[in-house]
């Protein structure tokens, strides 16, 4: 629904966002954001990573003899639970990926870092929650939905060591959860929102959990409501978050049919630079996949293409020749880095700060140089004296289209409004602060 939006200058009319269901919190790990997720009777609960850059819902399941050790102290155990079905070879959902073996659906998906699993349909009934299982129980058991998934037998290449259980893809596709929920009547939009920040964030069902008040002097309270509610009404119907955005949400449409979330790209700037002003350069973004939006993905990856003006914008704007390997800035060095601006379709403005695409990091000395050794988190609000090490994870490499990763998520809250064929976008305080169920 479209509202009126009062702005200082001018009246403006903005689309207000779906609202969302309800909440949850995300944590991050190493860059990665994770959610917490409850399967079966008595629940048992995972710990996913959240993709939107994949479609399938996958974790280790008793027995798994190649499978590492991860987050959760258990694998799920399909005997533990009182509501697992194993579909039969004339119901597997996996379509074009699951054959039957056995007597079950079993498949091997494969993943573009190298990692591969095994794994074999189940059927359970699953649903978000927090690390508190009693609140998880209370609060949200209430959105739980039958749902197939990946029980996996076997997992390799960074599977194995991944801090993460498994994974839970959030792509455009019939077996997507949201889509289930949606179907299922537990939230009343096909649409879902990740919040992400340093520490982890949020995950809003349904809508969005935030908005934007522009004559609330902290916006730290926030009121969300059902989507056909107007914005008065919404204030009566309270899901409380610490949250807020700092700009209105801005929508754009989705350019590509693949099932991942693309955007088209108008321009890009270093600092002030344009680098798109090459027609070439700029289809660049838009050709094969497309920009993408893949919060499975840490790190960002812009076309090849662009390496060669993205360079010598860099090297105009900061001084330094551009690299990925490891470097030191001081505090006042280190706010001088340039913005990465997109200009996406409907006006949206995207821009990726330093402290999104600059990731601190530990070192190791050794003769001929330093090496990373781990992230670190740091807070760009606090000085540091003296030299900080930093690695530039947004890569000039991506043989065809962009990925926006997780690092450009950051401090955005983005709506992957699937029901519209859209994504939302706005600057956004992604602190959570815990939520109550609201029905829709």
């Amino acid at each position: 629904p479209a509202a009126a939006a009062s702005s200082t200058a001018t009246e403006v009319h903005v689309d207000l966002p779906p609202a969302a269901t309800t909440t949850v919190p995300l944590h991050s790990s190493d860059g990665t954001h994770h959610a917490y997720l409850y399967v079966g009777s008595p629940p048992q609960r995972q710990t996913l990573i959240v993709d939107t850059g994949s479609r399938l819902v996958a974790f280790p399941c008793h027995p798994c003899d190649n499978c590492g050790k991860h987050a959760s102290t258990h694998y799920y155990d399909p005997d533990r639970s009182t509501t697992d079905v194993i579909p039969g070879c004339d119901e597997c959902r996996f379509g074009g990926m699951s054959k039957c073996e056995n007597g079950s659906c079993q498949f091997v998906q494969r993943y573009t870092e190298g990692s591969t699993l095994t794994a074999y349909e189940v059927t359970d009934v699953m649903w978000l929650g927090t690390d508190d299982v009693l609140e998880s129980l209370e609060n949200h058991m209430r959105l739980a939905v039958p749902f197939v998934f990946g029980c996996q037998t076997s997992e390799k290449g960074l599977f194995v060591n991944q801090y993460a259980d498994g994974i839970m893809g959030m792509a455009m596709h019939q077996t997507s959860l949201i889509t289930a929920l949606h179907e299922a009547g537990a939230i009343p939009r096909d649409a879902f929102a990740l919040c992400l920040d340093g520490s982890g964030g949020m995950f809003s069902l349904g809508g969005t959990g935030l908005r934007y008040d522009s004559s609330s002097s902290s916006g730290r309270s926030i009121s969300r409501g059902n989507s056909t509610s107007s914005e008065s009404d919404r204030s009566s119907q309270t899901t409380k978050v610490a949250g807020h955005h700092l700009e209105p949400m801005r929508f754009t449409p989705l350019t590509k049919s693949h099932g991942w979330y693309a955007v088209g790209v108008e321009s890009v700037h270093v600092g002030d630079v344009l680098i798109t002003s090459s027609p070439s350069v700029l289809q660049s973004f838009n050709d094969d996949k497309g920009t993408i939006i893949d919060s499975g993905t840490t790190d960002s990856y812009l076309p090849k293409a662009a390496s060669v003006p993205f360079k010598k914008a860099w090297e105009q704007t900061t001084g330094r020749v551009y690299t990925n390997k490891l470097e030191r800035y001081t505090y006042e060095g280190f706010l001088k880095l340039p913005l990465v601006t997109f200009t996406i379709a409907g006006d949206v403005q995207w821009s990726i700060r330093p402290e999104s695409y600059m990731e601190a990091a530990k070192v190791k000395r050794k003769a001929g140089g330093v090496t990373s050794k781990g992230i670190i988190p740091f807070n760009i609000s606090v000085p540091w004296q003296g030299l900080k090490s930093f690695t530039n994870r947004m890569y000039l490499d991506e043989p065809r289209g962009c990925v926006m990763g997780g690092n450009a998520m950051v401090n955005h809250d983005i709506l992957f409004d699937i029901e519209a064929k859209r994504v939302g976008i706005a600057r956004a305080d992604c602190t959570y602060g815990g939520s109550d169920y609201v029905a829709a």
